[in-house]
């Protein structure tokens, strides 16, 4: 099924959405939210909720992994943008994500 389906953006199996409503439900159902950007402050208030021990998440960097490959040109078009606003709408709805 492509981009061009009748299908709701948001079942689209390309979209992060759709991958997370797969996982979670829709709506989505979930005990605890962490964010990528506040993973570490996230984590620790979890893992306080819970009583258990103040782990440190590993951090894997792989800038540093000695890779030589140029990454490729990740420029965001607002048409590219408009794009990934219409696809992951319930990114930005259900997870306060802002869009650009």
């Amino acid at each position: 099924m492509g981009l061009g389906s009748s299908q709701s953006p948001d079942r689209w199996p390309i979209s992060q959405s759709g991958r997370l409503h797969r996982a979670c439900g829709d709506p989505c159902r979930y005990d605890r939210l962490l964010h990528t950007e506040t993973l570490t402050d996230d984590w620790i208030a979890m893992v306080t909720d819970f009583g258990l021990p103040r782990v440190a998440l590993p951090r894997l960097n792989e800038a540093v992994s000695g890779r030589t490959v140029t990454p490729p040109n990740m420029t965001l078009t607002d048409e590219i943008v408009a794009i990934i606003n219409r696809v992951d709408a319930p990114m930005f709805s259900e997870f306060g994500y802002q869009k650009r």
